[in-house]
């Protein structure tokens, strides 16, 4: 049996069901409660990162100081 066959049988057994609009199965990465999960682990969004790193790099020590 797959791993997946293995769960909707158990849960066929508990009498749950599951809604095909909430459920993904077989893909490399998603979101999940506002983190991003791959094979990985979880990751940090790459949407929320965009403006982190978009900032300008920092040329001089007042510059590097306000980043604190």
């Amino acid at each position: 049996m797959q791993p997946t066959s293995v769960v909707f049988e158990q849960a066929r057994k508990c009498k749950m069901r599951f809604s095909p609009e909430k459920c993904t199965f077989g893909v490399q990465a998603g979101k999940f409660l506002r983190f991003y999960l791959t094979e990985r682990g979880i990751e940090a969004n790459p949407n929320k990162c965009k403006a982190f790193v978009e900032l300008p790099t920092p040329d001089d020590k007042k510059s590097i100081q306000t980043l604190n």
